[in-house]
């Protein structure tokens, strides 16, 4: 999922377990909000492991999350061990095609 499919109200969880509010277009840019401990920051994708759909109009304003419509779902990056040194599958990627290139 890209950060333009999100929309306002849109519910995402990050992979240290913090669910969020997503909020676009607001005067600091694309921006999360946690409603749990006031927590907010710009949105990036790369910690998000889950987005939850808002089904009803007033559901993003609520403490309790309802994990009943996961829209997009991280899958988990697969790792390398080589010389003792644990490496993604997109780092390894992009070493070899560096070295090609």
């Amino acid at each position: 999922m890209k950060k333009s499919d999100l929309r306002t109200g849109m519910q995402i969880q990050f992979n240290n377990g913090m669910r969020a509010v997503v909020l676009i277009g607001t005067m600091y840019g694309d921006v999360f909000c946690s409603l749990e401990n006031s927590v907010w920051g710009t949105l990036n994708m790369e910690d998000v492991i889950k987005v939850f759909e808002c089904m009803h109009p007033d559901q993003y304003i609520h403490t309790e999350f309802i994990d009943d419509h996961i829209i997009w779902e991280r899958t988990p990056e697969k790792t390398y061990e080589l010389d003792g040194v644990e490496y993604s599958e997109s780092t390894l990627r992009s070493l070899i095609k560096r070295a090609q290139g």
